[in-house]
């Protein structure tokens, strides 16, 4: 048996569930629930991620592509040398990528990948771990809208920003 209803119908019939379904805030701009990110909770979330994810993660964003001749930029991509489903920890597991090469550790392996790259992960995800225990605060600074932070393990300094 077919749908009465005509496409159109079928239409305002799926908008219709999606706005009953959306929190007040998204309801002022058209957006359910699954599609809109609070931005209160934004700084809340990004300390979060910091402390599941590590510090290691946070200065493998802020250094450039660990492969011998990339001229790649940061912010990088930082990847684990061996998955979590692995048994990789953060600590001591996290390398900076540039995302070309970080798709391609992805495709290749990371046993093809070091062999095509001449490069050992596992040494410069320890030189990272390594940087992060030792880093000093002052090293790292990163403006937010209350003031200054560290951009690795985001203790914040009480100087307001001028």
């Amino acid at each position: 048996m077919s749908d009465p209803r005509t496409p159109q119908e079928n239409l305002e019939r799926v908008r219709a569930e999606l706005e009953r379904r959306a929190t007040p805030k998204a309801k002022g701009q058209g957006l359910s629930r699954s599609k809109r990110v609070n931005p209160v909770n934004r700084e809340r979330k990004e300390r979060l991620n910091a402390s599941t994810f590590g510090p290691c993660a946070r200065l493998s964003r802020l250094t450039p592509c660990c492969v011998p001749g990339c001229k790649a930029l940061p912010p990088s991509d930082p990847a684990h040398v061996r998955s979590r489903g692995a048994g990789g920890s953060d600590w001591g597991n996290c390398v900076p990528f540039c995302r070309r090469h970080h798709d391609e550790q992805h495709a290749l392996g990371v046993q093809s990948f070091e062999a095509r790259h001449k490069v050992v992960l596992e040494v410069v995800a320890g030189f990272i771990a390594e940087a992060v225990r030792d880093h000093e605060c002052e090293s790292w600074p990163e403006r937010t809208k209350t003031g200054l932070r560290c951009a690795v393990c985001l203790k914040s300094t009480e100087e307001p920003l001028p």
